[in-house]
């Protein structure tokens, strides 16, 4: 099998005694933790690794991380000595650093413009994707926000992710751009397996609340100009009263303030099921590894699951219990997939004939299999 390898000043480390690689949809900077540890020889040269020195890690050839070794921890006894580094992709910098700009109100940027004025500092390229074309009218940047968080409030409304691709380019992109080979199967290749139904952050009213730029223009030619804009959405699967409220973001219209609310609720609707899958190894029978933010089809009636997810998240471990590959999947609305959600939405209405759930049939279902 193949190891984890370090890349340090051109020089190769493995043999690791344990290693953590984790790789999220969400945290858009890969991070690692590595330890090792060999016997004691005094005329053995300790390893000339400092933080702050540029690294790249690989699994089987294939780069998962460019970026910065954050911390080194030497440790030696009167047999043994070892170290532990850890780091994170150069993309690391976009969620630590504030954005430093010459306004702060940015206007007639697209969100691929955006990320690539604010990432042009820190020499990050920029991969765009998602190919969105939209003009924000205006882009509010508050003092001290973290360029990350300027960037991912602005892509949450136009349904994009923010991933790096691992050889140190922020890459903005939508959800399931990939398909995994493999299936994951209760009693086949799944070693563990749990899964987490949570509505406590659900509502049963998104009420979004915003006002239109001040030129009076509207999105749509038929609709006359107004200053205050608002729209609900309503999730059927709440039968109690339990309304939100939610400002936009940035000026808006009503069509953009009813996709805002959409959004909303079917953002929450995805993170109210998360499943956490550990299977053996790193990859899949082709041989590649598992991908993130690739849709995997999951057969687990123990979890009341037979429904194809989103990985959310990759974590290649080994230690003294081999290697192994811990994934977190999450429903597709939980990442603002509109497009898809729309299609479900339509689905669920034809044969319902209801607002319940209007983005999937997945809860029902999942409550079916349970009963």
């Amino acid at each position: 099998m193949s190891d984890i390898v370090l890349y340090v000043n051109g020089k190769k480390y493995e043999g690791w005694k344990s290693a953590d690689v984790t790789r999220s949809i969400e945290a858009v900077s890969g991070s690692f933790r590595l330890i090792t540890i060999d016997k004691w020889d005094i005329r053995k040269d300790p390893w000339k690794i400092f933080p702050g020195d540029k690294c790249r890690i690989e699994i089987g050839g294939v780069t998962l991380i460019t970026g910065w070794v954050d911390s080194v921890a030497p440790s030696y006894s009167t047999s043994d000595h070892g170290i532990e580094i850890s780091g994170r992709d150069v993309t690391c910098d976009l969620v630590d650093c504030s954005a430093v700009v010459k306004s702060y109100e940015i206007r007639g940027q697209t969100i691929g413009g955006l990320a690539k004025m604010l990432c042009a500092p820190f020499g990050i390229p920029v991969l765009d994707t998602a190919g969105d074309t939209e003009v924000f009218p205006v882009v509010a940047i508050q003092p001290g926000e973290t360029v990350f968080s300027c960037i991912e409030r602005q892509a949450r409304q136009r349904d994009i992710i923010l991933t790096t691709n691992g050889a140190g380019s922020l890459v903005l992109g939508k959800v399931g751009s990939l398909k995994a080979a493999d299936k994951l199967i209760q009693g086949g290749n799944i070693i563990t397996a749990s899964a987490n139904y949570d509505f406590s952050n659900r509502f049963s009213e998104y009420i979004v609340k915003g006002q239109q730029p001040a030129q009076g223009e509207t999105e749509d030619a038929w609709s006359p100009p107004q200053n205050d804009v608002e729209s609900r959405y309503t999730d059927g699967n709440i039968t109690r009263y339990r309304p939100l409220i939610l400002t936009g973001e940035s000026q808006m219209y009503e069509k953009s303030a009813e996709t805002r609310a959409k959004r909303e609720a079917a953002q929450r609707t995805g993170e109210s099921t998360q499943v956490s899958v550990t299977v053996q190894g790193w990859t899949q029978s082709n041989g590649e590894l598992w991908p993130l933010n690739g849709t995997v089809k999951i057969e687990s009636p123990a979890l009341y699951l037979s429904h194809e997810l989103i990985i959310d998240s990759v974590n290649f471990t080994a230690g003294d219990g081999g290697s192994n590959t811990v994934m977190v999947l999450k429903q597709p609305d939980s990442f603002l997939n509109l497009d898809s959600a729309g299609k479900a939405a339509k689905k669920a209405n034809k044969k319902k004939g209801s607002s319940v759930e209007d983005y999937s049939q997945y809860w029902e279902d999942v409550k079916e299999a349970g009963e």
